[in-house]
């Protein structure tokens, strides 16, 4: 049985005539990791303000464990937060800035003193209690933010694009360290981001979202792989879409035409297709294999195309390719030993090809 920490139900909130949030719905469970996914303006963060209290909602509820707490004010909803910014004080030192909320509880300074040892070590900071704010990394301001927020004993902690203002190694770094703290206090979580990496490598669950309402949910796994529709697949990193009529359907494949190239596909699991039928379907960049020369072996899904440009990764190439049909496709070629121009040839596995719903 679902151990249910958190309950949204028909959430709505307008600006004007804009939806910032429209019909928006998510059971979250205890200790779950759960990141709002989308690009800006979607209602990720005003989303999260709701839940927090800080942005009143013009329909809906909100309930944490069992509890309705759209009316309480945000200092009485055992929510804590982490802002984008991260709103630390620069005049004072870590040890202040980690215990200002247990200064505004009035607790004995014996116990502000020992929770404030306890957060150091638990997030790595320990003998950096008298340093000022400005003495310390990005990195290690991220992690004060968070540890000022925790030391309250949140019983939901909810985390506002955290990462964006470091440097993309750095937020590697961080984001690990934040998904080492939330699953040994095991806190229930949700957490706003923009970046698609970001979500599907620090998720239980993910919550895509486009204008105010959710697309899909599923684990990263499931959005990554099996995407809703043509959004969630663009948004999730697909680059190759491509309109196909179904030439023919058989037992377990379906015989698709692209232009003058054909593809063979497998059958899709509760989709109702039909021969004539036009669909969308979809190949990831990096699930195409390139071909200097046609290869020996006889393949069926092999189109080819002439490479019109490219550009080096580091550990990838990626290649725009045109195919005598007019279709441009990119195709990543990992760890390459060398630059292919000119002719190639491109292989297609049939397992890589993703149908993508109407929507």
């Amino acid at each position: 049985m679902k151990d249910l920490h958190i309950k949204i139900r028909d959430l709505n909130k307008k600006y004007g005539d804009t939806d910032a949030v429209k019909d928006f719905n998510l059971e979250v469970e205890r200790g779950n990791f759960t990141t709002l996914l989308g690009p800006s303006g979607c209602g990720k963060t005003t989303t999260l303000r709701i839940i927090a209290g800080f942005v009143k909602e013009d329909s809906g509820e909100i309930f944490i464990n069992d509890q309705l707490i759209n009316d309480l004010p945000a200092h009485k909803r055992k929510v804590g937060m982490v802002f984008q910014s991260y709103a630390l004080f620069p005049h004072m030192n870590v040890f202040n800035n980690l215990a200002y909320g247990l200064y505004l509880k009035k607790l004995p300074r014996k116990e502000i003193e020992e929770r404030v040892k306890n957060i150091l070590r638990f997030i790595g900071l320990e003998g950096k209690e008298e340093q000022m704010i400005s003495q310390l990394s990005g990195g290690q301001q991220q992690r004060v933010a968070l540890g000022r927020t925790i030391i309250l004993e949140p019983e939901v902690l909810l985390m506002d694009e955290p990462l964006s203002n470091l440097d993309a190694k750095l937020r590697i770094s961080v984001r690990n360290e934040i998904k080492q703290i939330q699953k040994k206090l095991n806190i229930t979580t949700i957490y706003v981001t923009h970046d698609q990496e970001e979500a599907l490598s620090m998720s239980d669950t993910v919550v895509v979202m486009e204008a105010g309402r959710i697309q899909q949910i599923g684990t990263p796994r499931e959005i990554y792989n099996s995407p809703r529709n043509k959004f969630v697949a663009d948004f999730i990193g697909m680059k190759n879409f491509l309109e196909v009529f179904i030439e023919r359907m058989e037992k377990e494949k379906i015989l698709v035409k692209a232009n003058q190239n054909k593809l063979l596909m497998n059958r899709v699991e509760g989709a109702d297709l039909s021969s004539g039928e036009k669909i969308l379907i979809s190949i990831r960049p990096e699930d195409i294999k390139i071909h200097k020369n046609k290869p020996e072996k006889s393949v069926f899904n092999l189109w080819k195309g002439i490479i019109w440009q490219n550009s080096y990764l580091g550990k990838i190439i990626r290649y725009w390719i045109q195919t005598p049909d007019g279709q441009e496709i990119i195709v990543e070629d990992y760890a390459p030993k060398e630059f292919l121009e000119g002719e190639v040839y491109l292989e297609i596995d049939e397992d890589n090809i993703q149908y993508i719903q109407k929507e």
